[in-house]
């Protein structure tokens, strides 16, 4: 594995879309350093009018231009030289801080959510005009992306709102942003809505409380088939059984998981709208030559250091809910069911799911043969992310917060995860005051082999997954000069 030299960060740092550069937003100025050369390439200084608290800070789709918004302003400027600066003044989007602030389709579009969801703003930086939907349906911090979605490759836009009881869906045109076509739903509370990945279809989904029923539109909003608890759920969860609670497409849209609160997952197959798979996570897991349960056992190595190792199971286990783990409180809020998380990885042939009373179990379902090919059981809750562009290769991160800054990797010809520790690589200089929580992601570039992005609140750092063997042509300084180092002491081999 290679390790870059270590550069600086501020706590609140962004990777552009395309990998290539990280935006570090401080008091007063922004810094943007190349991952490639891991050089500053600019430092940008905000305007003196540009109060704080900050609400957001966004890449825009290009990467070009950057994104910071305040109660009363939002900057929009070049990343890379003066080229180009924008702002939104006095933007109404009320008290509070706004709950949503990101870029649109393009880099001249910025959409903004007000605190109380008074309206939805879409601002076109270059023609100055503003186009406003009133009532959006959801606008708080967690929610209101669920309230509109841009269509890929088109960009048109369509936004779910809510009048007079009735939920609404518009549907704008990908310039102008005027109203295309405007339709009352059939829904009773709509969850949701999104565009599958390759923009063929607008998926709408009710409440939970409404039971199981899913609307299917054609881009122009014809409505082409509506799913109901027939296809969606498994005859035992018929009767007064919640409905939808995850709606997830696939990468190469083919397929669309649907959960519930039950512990089954149904696979969609998005050419027929029927059902193909029922995935029931079972209570006890029988480990086979075809299944592998890894269990996370933890440590201490003879000079005192905490150690952590995966042991395959080789007798029956029943994976820990939320009374063992520690990150929950006995006093926690009433239990729930159901999948909580699902993600297909990039060539969509698997799957992987977590329950939410199961919260530090990650199950891996292999989509070919409807079975399971792995359950990897750890000390604490996770999260987790397949990579972009590799097959079969997953990010798992510890959200136990006395354990900060430890992932894992794993694939399916991998001896178990391996651990990856963010304090190794990731020395504080000096003290903080309000230490930030490691984090490590992957690293958006595209056409590489998988790279991880580890930071902290003072410095960052990147690590290729490359083989040691294999010739290394990342993080060339201006002179060529190579500013990458080779560690042995994580080993991982991509296949």
């Amino acid at each position: 594995m290679h390790v870059s030299r270590a550069f600086p960060v501020a706590p609140l740092c962004r990777q552009s879309p395309d990998g290539s550069l990280v935006a570090s937003l401080n008091a007063s100025t922004v810094t943007v350093i190349s991952t490639q050369s891991l050089r500053t390439k600019n430092t940008i200084q905000l305007p003196a009018s540009l109060s704080k608290p900050f609400s957001s800070f966004a890449w825009s789709p290009s990467s070009k231009y950057l994104l910071v918004a305040g109660p009363e302003q939002i900057y929009v400027f070049s990343a890379l030289d003066a080229s180009f600066k924008a702002a939104i003044d006095s933007p109404g989007l009320g008290p509070g801080k706004a709950p949503l602030v990101k870029f649109g389709a393009r880099d001249s579009e910025v959409i903004a959510c007000s605190a109380v969801g008074l309206k939805l703003s879409i601002y076109d930086l270059s023609s100055s005009r503003a186009v406003d939907v009133a009532n959006p349906k959801f606008h708080h911090p967690g929610t209101a992306s669920k309230t509109f979605a841009i269509r890929p490759k088109t960009g048109d836009l369509v936004i779910l709102s809510r009048t007079a009881g009735k939920d609404v869906i518009s549907i704008h045109d990908p310039v102008t942003r005027e109203v295309q076509r405007s339709w009352n739903a059939d829904s009773v509370d709509a969850q949701g809505v999104l565009w599958t990945p390759n923009g063929e279809w607008l998926l709408l989904w009710e409440s939970a409380a409404h039971g199981h029923k899913l609307w299917v539109y054609t881009p122009d909003g014809e409505l082409f088939q509506d799913l109901d608890a027939g296809v969606l759920s498994q005859p035992e969860n018929l009767d007064l059984a919640p409905g939808i609670r995850l709606c997830q497409p696939s990468p190469l849209s083919d397929l669309c998981a649907i959960a519930d609160y039950s512990t089954t997952i149904n696979i969609i197959s998005t050419a027929k709208w029927r059902r193909e798979i029922a995935l029931t996570h079972p209570s006890t897991i029988e480990p086979t030559d075809s299944l592998q349960v890894w269990q996370e056992q933890l440590g201490v190595s003879p000079d005192g250091q905490p150690t952590c190792t995966f042991v395959r199971a080789t007798q029956a286990i029943s994976p820990g809910g939320l009374a063992d783990s520690k990150a929950y409180s006995a006093a926690a809020a009433e239990l729930k069911t159901g999948c909580v998380s699902a993600l297909f990885d990039v060539s969509s042939s698997l799957l992987a799911t977590k329950l939410e009373d199961a919260p530090s179990t990650l199950w891996i379902w292999d989509l070919s043969t409807a079975e399971l090919r792995a359950v990897l059981v750890f000390h604490s809750p996770v999260t987790f992310s397949w990579h972009h562009s590799s097959r079969e290769l997953l990010l798992i991160s510890c959200q136990d917060d006395t354990r900060p800054g430890v992932s894992y990797l794993w694939d399916p010809l991998s001896q178990g995860p391996s651990t990856l520790l963010a304090d190794d690589y990731l020395l504080r200089k000096k003290p903080s005051t309000t230490p930030v929580k490691p984090q490590i992601t992957w690293l958006n570039l595209k056409d590489q082999d998988p790279i991880l992005f580890l930071s902290n609140d003072q410095n960052g750092r990147l690590l290729s997954l490359l083989d040691d063997d294999k010739e290394m042509s990342l993080w060339k300084d201006d002179d060529g000069e190579d500013q990458s180092t080779v560690d042995d002491t994580f080993a991982f081999k991509i296949t």
